[in-house]
């Protein structure tokens, strides 16, 4: 599983004391947890005690760690210039789709999906597959759309994690 939480707001509820430095810093911690079957998890034939202490074993955790993270599909802004790559109707219709989605939630989006399916919309299944892929990619659309400046600064923490080791 991963856990994403606030490390200031766990100390204080612990009665920890945050150091000097991050006092009214954010301090954001993700965390990727192994609970069951971790021999099968890190095809290894066993671990003990023993292994996490094995720089090996250390790295390949790291690199789960890291892939994990980035096999998260984030939410997409619209980008401030957007409107200036418009040069279709078509470019236009998709500008108006992607800034009406990017003001859902995720689960908001999901729901709707679920709905469509539920009322049995359409007649082939395969349709609910084509729209949510078409969703997703007017939410990606590389040309509109982009990261938010605190996802590229959480992207480039944990690659300078995965580089440093």
């Amino acid at each position: 599983s991963m856990c994403f939480y606030d490390k200031a707001r766990e100390v204080k509820a612990h009665n920890g004391i945050i150091p000097n430095i991050f006092v009214g810093e954010n301090l954001l911690r993700y965390e990727s947890r192994w609970c069951t079957r971790l021999a099968q998890q890190f095809k290894e034939a066993k671990i003990t005690g023993a292994t996490l202490y094995d720089r090996g074993f250390y790295i390949k955790a790291l690199k789960m760690w890291g892939d994990n993270y980035f096999s998260i599909q984030k939410k997409k802004q619209l980008k401030n210039d957007a409107m200036n790559d418009i040069r279709t109707v078509k470019d236009a219709t998709n500008y108006i789709c992607a800034y009406a989605l990017g003001r859902l939630k995720p689960d908001e989006v999901m729901h709707i999906l679920e709905e469509l399916k539920a009322n049995k919309v359409f007649k082939h299944p395969e349709y609910y597959t084509q729209l949510k892929k078409k969703v997703n990619a007017l939410c990606s659309d590389t040309k509109g759309m982009e990261n938010s400046d605190l996802i590229r600064e959480l992207d480039s923490e944990i690659k300078n994690v995965l580089i440093n080791g």
